[in-house]
C-alpha cells in the first residue's frame, strides 16, 4: 500500500502478481522503488522493479535459491538483498541484473572455471564457470597471501553458464587469487587488478 500525506490515508498498489508473499520495499527516488518476498506456498524468490512511483511493477533477474528478507540501496545503482542460507546478493546497475548472470540453462558436460575478462582490471571484471551438476557454489576471492577477501556466491546453482561482475573497486592494485568450488570440483586462477 502506499500514502502520498505522510500516512493520513493509504491505498492499494496492484502489483499483477497476486500469489506474492512480499517482505521488504525501497525506493531510491519517489518513482523507483524495488519489493522482494516469495511465491506464495514456495521459497521462489521475486524481486519487482518500478519506474513510475508502483502503478507499473516487472520482475528482476534473480538468480535460484535465495530466500530473500530485506533490500537495501545506497544509490541509484548500488544495491543488496539479504536472505537465508548466508545469501547475500548485489547489483550494481539498479536491479538490471543482480550478483550472479544466467549465460546457459544448458548443461554443460564439466566444471570449468573461465580466466577473468579483461585481466588485468580497474575496477570491475567478468568471471565466468561452468556448473555440470546441481550443487552448493562457492565463487571466492584471495589477496596475494592467501587471505580470503571476498565470496561472491555461497549457494546451491542449476547445472548451467554464469557470469559474476566483480567489483574491485574497494581492493587495492595487487595480484588476487579467486577459486571456484562446487561438489568435489575445485579451481582456482589468478587476476590483476591495475588502478
Amino acid at each position: 500500500i502506499k500514502t502520498t500525506n505522510s500516512g493520513t490515508s493509504w491505498f492499494d498498489v496492484p502489483t499483477g502478481f497476486p500469489t506474492h508473499v512480499y517482505r521488504d520495499v525501497f525506493f531510491t527516488s519517489p518513482q523507483t522503488g524495488f519489493v522482494i518476498g516469495v511465491n506464495s506456498g514456495s521459497t521462489a524468490a521475486k524481486v519487482m522493479r518500478t519506474t513510475n512511483g508502483g502503478n507499473n511493477w516487472t520482475d528482476q533477474s534473480l538468480p535460484p535459491g535465495p530466500n530473500p528478507y530485506s533490500i537495501f540501496f545506497l544509490d541509484q545503482n548500488t544495491g543488496w538483498i539479504c536472505g537465508t542460507g548466508n545469501v547475500i546478493l548485489k547489483t550494481t546497475d539498479g536491479g538490471g541484473t543482480v550478483g550472479i548472470n544466467t549465460i546457459s540453462s544448458e548443461v554443460p558436460s564439466e566444471y570449468v572455471l573461465k580466466q577473468n575478462y579483461p585481466n588485468p582490471f580497474n575496477p570491475s571484471t567478468k568471471i565466468d564457470f561452468n556448473i555440470s551438476r546441481l550443487g552448493v557454489v562457492n565463487l571466492e576471492v584471495y589477496n596475494s597471501a592467501g587471505i580470503l577477501v571476498s565470496s561472491l556466491v555461497n549457494r546451491e546453482l542449476a547445472p548451467g553458464s554464469y557470469s559474476y561482475d566483480f567489483d574491485g573497486s574497494g581492493f587495492s592494485s595487487g595480484l588476487y587469487f579467486y577459486r571456484l568450488t562446487v561438489n568435489s570440483f575445485t579451481e582456482t586462477r589468478k587476476m590483476l587488478l591495475v588502478k
